[in-house]
């Protein structure tokens, strides 16, 4: 159940945290794998599991504000390519501290927001399409 739970504190949806590791949590761990350059199997290893902890650790306590706000991000369809180079904008533009790994842990959630809070929009930790194209403009310039 805890992977489960931290798989939800980080965005990804096992469809509830009952224990059982069905498609739905197969799926979720697939989704964070991908999302962190991992090997996508759907099962975790112990390196994984610590990662894993340590990202779901470092993440606000109140994971379901911004559950629509996950999902709107997630169905932008990113890739790690075009993860990597909203990291990389994100360091540009003095938000983001090290280097641009394509995976949206912590570090890169707070950057978001943080980018979010000083250009007038809501702090979600989470992009819009509207906004991916704000901060490659800014970037930009």
């Amino acid at each position: 159940m805890q992977i489960q739970r931290d798989l939800i504190a980080l965005g990804y949806d096992p469809k509830g945290a009952d224990g059982l590791f069905g498609t739905g949590t197969r799926e979720a761990i697939r989704m964070w794998q991908r999302d962190t350059g991992e090997r996508v199997t759907g099962y975790v290893t112990a390196a994984q599991l610590r990662s894993l902890q340590s990202d779901a650790a470092g993440r606000d306590p109140t994971p379901t504000e911004n559950r629509a706000a996950a999902i709107d991000e997630e169905l932008l369809g990113l890739t790690r390519d075009e993860r990597v180079a909203i990291q990389r904008q994100l360091i540009s533009l003095g938000y983001l501290n090290g280097r641009a790994d394509g995976a949206f842990g912590p570090s890169t959630r707070s950057a978001i927001g943080r980018w979010q809070g000083d250009n007038g929009m809501a702090d979600s930790r989470y992009l819009t399409a509207e906004q991916v194209r704000t901060l490659r403009q800014q970037a930009r310039i």
